[in-house]
Parts: structure tokens; C-alpha cells; sequence
């Protein structure tokens, strides 16, 4: 994986504190970041993402998981990784949330609602989100 910028790591050790924390490889399906708070000890975030099938522009992002509720860290980890996509060359991001703290996570970074159901399988609601990301970092 590329290196983060300054201002990401100088966002984590504001986050967190201290600078002895790290982003790592991700844990499933394609690609992924999982965050650690002091280096490789303490996993508090991941989020996986892959291509979509089909179309090698845009990015899939899917099982964000926080092991610390309500203080950033799902937010920070994803920034991470839509950093990580965008390096990677994708143009837009999806993801799908069926919960409050998906959707202050999709907001705050900048998504846009792009639809919204109730799973026919689960009959959970719902809510497909897009980003455009930026042009390649590098």
C-alpha cells in the first residue's frame, strides 16, 4: 500500500492522541485497511473493498466493522481507505448502510444517497451510497 499523506497521519494522532497508531492491510474479500491503535496490538476498525464486477472504475466498499463505538474511527478508517482507492485509480466509491452510524459515516465523508430499499431477503432498510473520489494521488 501507498504511504498516507501528512495531513491523514497528522488526522490519526489527533484522533488518537499519540502517534503510535497504523493502517494495515485490510482483513477479507479484496483489498482493505484495518486500523490499530498502538501499531499491531489493539485492531479498533476495518473496512474491506473491492472492484465491481464488471466495471474496473468503480470501488465497492463493504464490511466496516468498529470494535469502539461513536469516536471516529469508522469514519477515519474509511477516509483511509477511499485514500486507497483513489490511489489505486478508481473513480467512484459505493457502498451500501442499513444503519444510523453508516449514514453519519457516509455523510460526513461527502456521499451522496443514491437509492434506498428494503432487502427483500432480511427486510432491513436499506441505503445505496456513491462518492466520487479524487484523481490519482500519485
Amino acid at each position: 500500500m501507498v504511504k498516507l499523506p501528512k495531513k491523514l497521519i497528522a488526522e490519526g494522532g489527533k484522533l488518537f492522541g499519540h502517534t503510535n497508531w497504523s493502517a494495515g492491510d485490510g482483513t477479507g474479500f479484496g483489498e482493505g485497511v484495518t486500523l490499530y491503535e498502538n501499531r499491531h496490538d489493539d485492531e479498533i476498525a476495518s473496512i474491506d473493498f473491492e472492484e465491481m464486477p464488471g466495471c474496473c472504475g468503480i470501488v465497492v466498499f463493504t464490511n466496516l466493522q468498529v470494535d469502539v463505538k461513536n469516536k471516529g474511527y469508522g469514519e477515519f478508517v474509511t477516509k483511509i481507505a477511499e485514500y486507497y482507492a483513489a490511489d489505486d485509480g478508481y473513480t467512484l466509491a459505493i457502498a451500501t448502510t442499513n444503519n444510523k452510524a453508516g449514514e453519519k459515516i457516509a455523510l460526513a465523508l461527502g456521499a451522496t444517497e443514491a437509492a434506498s430499499f428494503t432487502n427483500r431477503k432480511t427486510q432491513h432498510p436499506i441505503k445505496v451510497w456513491t462518492k466520487k473520489l479524487p484523481a490519482r494521488t500519485r
